[in-house]
C-alpha cells in the first residue's frame, strides 16, 4: 500500500515507468499479494550519501524469469542471466529513483551495487517499522513486492 505522500507516488511511478520501458511489463498497484508464499527472489541495494535509505524489489521467479526475457529478446535458459539482468534492472530503476530524489530535495546519493538473494529480502536497517511496502501484479497474475525506507521529501530532512 502506498502511504498518501507525494514522494512516495513519485518513487510508485518511477519504478512503473522504468518497468514498462525497460521491460514491456506494466505492473499495477494492488492493495496485497501472496507473495511471501510463493517462489520469489529479490534485488536490493542500499543507498549512502546525502540520505540512507535501502531498496528491495521482491517478485516471483516466474516474474523475474519474464522480466529477463523481455529484455533479451529470447528465451532464458540459464538462471544466471535472470541474477544478471535483474541486477541491472535495479540498477537502471535505482540510477531514475536518485534523479527524482535529487531534482526534488537537491540532495546526492549514490547505491551500492545491486545484490541478489533468495526469498524475500531486505538488509538490515535503522528503522524495521519504517518500511514502506507497495505491492504489484503484472497482466500475468504475478506477484511483486519494492520495499524501501521513507525517502528525504525535502533537503531539512536529511
Amino acid at each position: 500500500m502506498i502511504k498518501e505522500n507525494s514522494f512516495c507516488s513519485l518513487i510508485d511511478e518511477v519504478i512503473k515507468d522504468v518497468f514498462c520501458k525497460t521491460t514491456g511489463i506494466h505492473l499495477q498497484n494492488c492493495q496485497r499479494n501472496d507473495i511471501a508464499d510463493g517462489d520469489v527472489c529479490t534485488v536490493y541495494t542500499v543507498f549512502n550519501g546525502g540520505y540512507k535509505a535501502r531498496m528491495a524489489f521482491c517478485a516471483q521467479r516466474s516474474m523475474m524469469k519474464r522480466i529477463t526475457e523481455n529484455m533479451l529478446e529470447e528465451p532464458v535458459t540459464d538462471a544466471e542471466d535472470i541474477v544478471e539482468y535483474m541486477k541491472e534492472l535495479l540498477n537502471v530503476l535505482c540510477g531514475h529513483i536518485v534523479a527524482a530524489v535529487f531534482s526534488r530535495t537537491k540532495t546526492a546519493a549514490r547505491f551500492q551495487p545491486p545484490c541478489f538473494a533468495e526469498g524475500c529480502y531486505l538488509p538490515e536497517g535503522e528503522d524495521p517499522d519504517g518500511v514502506i511496502h507497495i505491492c504489484y501484479m503484472n497482466d500475468y497474475a504475478e506477484s511483486a513486492m519494492l520495499l524501501h525506507d521513507q525517502f528525504p521529501r525535502s533537503a531539512n530532512e536529511m
